[in-house]
């Protein structure tokens, strides 16, 4: 090798070390930046913890808006939650702090960004906040994807708008749908104890509720016996379509202690029972001559 051969091989060496080193520094200050961008996120986590809202908001959404920048060129730290997880518990923060509009906001980043959970969460708040707008916007957007919750959406649109009917109708297609979404998502038919998967018991509690509510008894008796017949019996989810059917017979007082003593999941479950309790609080009280059949509901969303 000639000795300029050699100088530009110690050259070329020197570049390489130069560049490794150099790397690694950036490699370094990009850990130690991502490692102090993530106090956001342990603050806030903590802060929500111990009941500090306004804290853990402003925490968690500085962390959440910050979060693209902070992970450029590429995440280095394995203790990062992802972008969506930090939507969703800005969503959280803000739901609890009384902030709807907010959360509905930044559950639907977190939405789209793939945290499944949150479209549910933020169905729940758009049918708090009665906006049927919204909630028709997130069904229809929704839609490509097969998810049957999907047309949830948009019952709960249809509903709130006082088309019971066509509330009921977007139920019966959710529940036509869902074995095909089912076998899309690989997921088994049957739930882990050998009954209904949870999203099909769901939907015939509201589809039965929904059209007792709606005065359509011959459909509202069809889809709560379907639920009686598919649920887990040591778990029982059919409180309200036994208070509906209860006060169809004109057993108030049946009705009302089935109320008492079923949970509800929230969102339409929650409205159902409300307007259960307003007919039967209007309807002349006649008391069962059996006993109430209401173990508690076990509460499924």
């Amino acid at each position: 090798m000639t000795r300029e051969a050699r100088r530009r091989f110690a050259a070329l060496a020197l570049a390489g070390l130069l560049a490794l080193h150099l790397g690694a520094v950036g490699v370094y200050l990009l850990n130690e930046s991502q490692f102090a961008f993530l106090a956001h996120w342990r603050d806030g986590r903590e802060a929500w913890r111990t009941g500090h809202l306004p804290v853990a908001a402003v925490e968690l959404r500085a962390f959440a808006q910050g979060y693209r920048e902070a992970t450029r060129p590429f995440l280095i730290r394995r203790d990062f939650p992802t972008e969506a997880q930090a939507w969703a518990a800005v969503g959280n923060v803000d739901a609890a702090s009384g902030h709807l509009l907010a959360a509905a906001e930044a559950f639907l980043k977190a939405a789209r960004l793939g945290q499944a959970s949150a479209w549910r969460e933020r169905h729940e708040l758009l049918w708090t906040l009665r906006d049927a707008t919204q909630l028709e916007a997130q069904g229809r957007e929704r839609l490509a994807d097969g998810n049957p919750e999907a047309r949830q959406d948009l019952a709960a649109a249809a509903w709130l708008r006082g088309d019971g009917r066509a509330a009921l109708q977007e139920y019966r297609t959710a529940l036509a749908a869902l074995q095909r979404w089912l076998d899309q998502q690989h997921r088994p038919r049957q739930a882990a104890d050998g009954g209904v998967v949870d999203e099909q018991l769901v939907l015939y509690l509201l589809a039965g509720t929904s059209a007792w509510l709606n005065g359509d008894s011959a459909q509202g008796q069809h889809y709560c016996q379907l639920l009686a017949a598919a649920q887990d019996a040591e778990n029982p989810m059919d409180g309200l379509c036994r208070a509906a059917t209860a006060l169809h017979r004109g057993e108030t007082a049946l009705a009302l202690d089935i109320l008492a003593k079923t949970g509800v999941a929230g969102g339409e479950q929650t409205s159902f029972a409300a307007e259960l309790k307003q007919q039967a609080s209007r309807a002349p009280v006649l008391q069962s001559a059996s006993p109430s059949p209401a173990p508690a509901s076990h509460l499924r969303r």
